[in-house]
């Protein structure tokens, strides 16, 4: 059997989906619109904004502050490569640890070759239980989206099988990565920050 490693890169985000009431919906919309504020510098040090009443502040509770992406305010969060754009590489890894490359093109080159690669899976979150209004916090990111290795005898790309799931936001989503059947964990993934934007809405 041989290694092979398979990595999707490029540009990629996590999203994270957060439920607002009507009152927070109002407040953070008008924050949104704000010159001096914004609302990714409070997502990413809430402690330092002392003047955001305590019904809004949903990321400070009992004085403890909470991490943007890990609160009890979100209802959805969910990550992966910017699918129209990433790259796919696939490497075969030699005895001494070197590479040979086996495959490397623009993903949506890969799968206008080979058909049956994508699987359209069920939203996490159904359209009629997405709440009326939501913040939404994306964090841009650049590198490795998604890489594992795995062994075969031979690379062969029907084998690969890449699901994909919309979300609330209409965006599709990396679900997960199988090769003949078995799902590949994303051992690889080694990325740099590239900024955050948030947006408030109405569904």
């Amino acid at each position: 059997m041989n290694k092979y490693t398979v990595r999707l890169s490029g540009h990629g985000v996590e999203s994270v989906f957060v439920a607002l009431n009507e009152d927070s919906f109002s407040f953070w919309f008008q924050k949104q619109n704000e010159e001096d504020f914004t609302i990714e510098e409070y997502l990413c040090n809430p402690e330092d904004f002392e003047d955001i009443p305590e019904e809004f502040n949903f990321l400070i509770k009992d004085g403890e502050a909470s991490y943007w992406d890990d609160h009890e305010g979100i209802f959805c969060q969910l990550s992966g490569p910017d699918l129209d754009s990433c790259f796919i590489t696939v490497d075969k890894v030699e005895d001494d640890g070197s590479y040979e490359e086996i495959l490397c093109e623009k993903f949506q080159d890969f799968i206008e070759k080979h058909e049956n690669i994508i699987e359209h899976l069920e939203s996490e979150v159904q359209y009629d239980d997405i709440p009326e209004q939501i913040m939404e916090c994306n964090s841009y990111e650049k590198g490795t989206i998604f890489g594992d290795t795995f062994e075969a005898e031979t690379f062969d790309p029907k084998l690969l099988k890449v699901s994909i799931a919309e979300g609330p936001n209409g965006v599709d989503y990396l679900c997960s990565v199988h090769y003949n059947g078995i799902e590949l964990d994303n051992t690889e993934y080694c990325v740099r920050g590239k900024g955050m934007v948030v947006n408030v809405w109405e569904k």
